[in-house]
């Protein structure tokens, strides 16, 4: 219905993967925003990776230096590309979405074109 009335997409969550508190991997909306796009309809993706949001958030971080801004999280082509085309330090959290990934981070984050400034073991203590 959606594609004959042309209406467009707003899809504000990108990741195409999540993973909640006990390792259970969830698709997100991106999925949704992705399988709209391939059936011809017009999405506007609105989070990581896409400037806009880094743009609002500098604009609530008014006066502090990029330089001194680190964005933080679990996925290299969200978070950390994200923070790759816009100029600011990153940390990848590596208990997230990468947690039980067999292929080392560095030959992922290659492959993907991210890179990210630090890694951390997880979110919590």
């Amino acid at each position: 219905d959606c594609l004959r009335a042309n209406l467009k997409m707003y899809c504000v969550n990108p990741d195409l993967l999540v993973v909640r508190q006990d390792g259970t991997k969830m698709l997100c909306a991106g999925v949704i925003g992705e399988h709209y796009q391939q059936l011809g309809g017009t999405v506007e993706f609105i989070g990581k990776p896409y400037a806009a949001v880094y743009e609002h958030c500098f604009a609530l971080l008014a006066g502090i230096a990029k330089e001194k801004i680190c964005a933080v999280g679990d996925n290299l082509d969200t978070d950390i590309l994200g923070a790759n085309g816009v100029g600011i330090d990153s940390a990848l959290c590596l208990g997230g979405v990468l947690m039980n990934s067999t292929t080392p981070i560095a030959e992922l984050a290659a492959s993907m074109g991210a890179q990210p400034t630090y890694t951390i073991p997880s979110f919590g203590s």
